[in-house]
């Protein structure tokens, strides 16, 4: 799996599809007063499904890293306790099937390892293709000092033990802004909807009052340089809130 790659499933899709027209109606009607404007809005369908599929395989992401982080944990604790790398691994896998269950992603990409380790495949490798699909930071230091250690015959106890512990303290230092930012996520979709709810409420408190923004050609050019300005400025807003930590 490519991690930098989000495909919608079949049921994603559709779910999702569904949405986005629901929204091009919604926009059409209140920007324009008829839903048959939502022809001429088509492509922002395709805006709506990107930006939700942005949001789904930045999720993904973030879940791949704290399972991750859980497998590193149990692989440095069975390792302090005498297991070779290959053992702990297969510790790890066990405890992580407990805690994330069989389709997790960690579970699935250590899978993945454990059978290539059967197959005779270096453990160096399996970790370094792993990094390369995931393109995770704390995974990218882990491979590069694991293989570094392995090359130049490294005490693998320490070093694991070392990677994990500065993992743990970067991963609670990167939850506390996670935590921060989720706060200004949730204030930038408030304040995302209250253009649409204000023209809701016009339109049902008083009918007829935005009809000269519908029937004119004025009317409609402002109201489409609105609608420009609002969807730039949601597109704005989540690329700033979808800053890497």
């Amino acid at each position: 799996m490519d991690y930098e790659k989000y495909v919608f499933n079949r049921k994603e899709l559709f779910n999702y599809l569904i949405m986005a027209i629901v929204c091009v109606l919604m926009i059409a009607k209140l920007f324009y007063g008829k839903y048959l404007y939502a022809v001429l809005l088509s492509p922002l369908i395709i805006v709506i499904l990107r930006i939700k599929k942005l949001q789904l395989k930045r999720k993904r992401k973030e879940e791949l890293e704290a399972q991750f982080k859980d497998m590193l944990m149990g692989m440095a604790d069975a390792m302090s306790a005498g297991a070779s790398s290959v053992t702990a691994l297969k510790e790890s896998y066990k405890e992580m099937l407990g805690m994330h269950g069989y389709n997790s992603y960690i579970c699935q990409e250590l899978r993945i390892i454990l059978s290539g380790i059967k197959l005779n495949v270096p453990l160096e490798k399996l970790l370094k293709n792993f990094a390369e699909r995931a393109n995770i930071e704390d995974l990218n230091l882990f491979v590069a000092v694991f293989e570094i250690a392995q090359k130049k015959g490294g005490n693998m106890i320490h070093v694991v033990k070392n990677v994990a512990d500065n993992i743990r303290q970067k991963s609670e230092v990167k939850e506390e802004i996670r935590v921060a930012i989720n706060g200004k996520k949730y204030e930038q979709k408030i304040m995302s909807t209250v253009p649409v709810i204000l023209i809701g409420y016009m339109l049902i408190s008083s009918p007829g009052f935005l009809n000269v923004m519908y029937e004119t050609w004025m009317g409609k050019g402002i109201m489409t340089i609105g609608l420009i300005a609002y969807v730039l400025a949601i597109v704005w807003a989540q690329r700033i809130m979808d800053v890497e930590i």
